[in-house]
């Protein structure tokens, strides 16, 4: 019985795979290389800035007696509200009666 040999195409494809493999095996080290580097500097920093903050006290607990006011977009349906209950508590009968 005489061996089996590869075709001419089966020959040209089994290369052609060879060098995709290759090449697409080092643009993937290389990419995930340059990735995982990037995004570790990147953690760091944010690490970094928020350990400023910290120190900073920019994240600590606001002490109840000087709790920091809520913004609030001017007429929008929470800033009417609340400048119902500012009035309401202050005792307009007009206000306080909508409620």
């Amino acid at each position: 019985m005489k061996p089996s040999r590869l075709s001419l195409i089966s020959r040209i494809t089994l290369l052609v795979l060879g060098f995709e493999i290759a090449a697409f095996g080092v643009i993937g080290w290389f990419y995930f290389d340059h990735f995982r580097s990037y995004s570790e500097k990147h953690l760091n920093e944010r690490f970094l800035l928020v350990g400023e903050m910290f120190g900073n006290d920019d994240l600590s607990r606001c002490q109840p007696g000087k709790a920091k006011r809520k913004l609030v977009v001017p007429g929008s349906r929470e800033a009417i509200l609340e400048t119902r209950r500012a009035v309401g508590a202050k005792g307009d009968p007009k206000i306080a009666s909508e409620r």
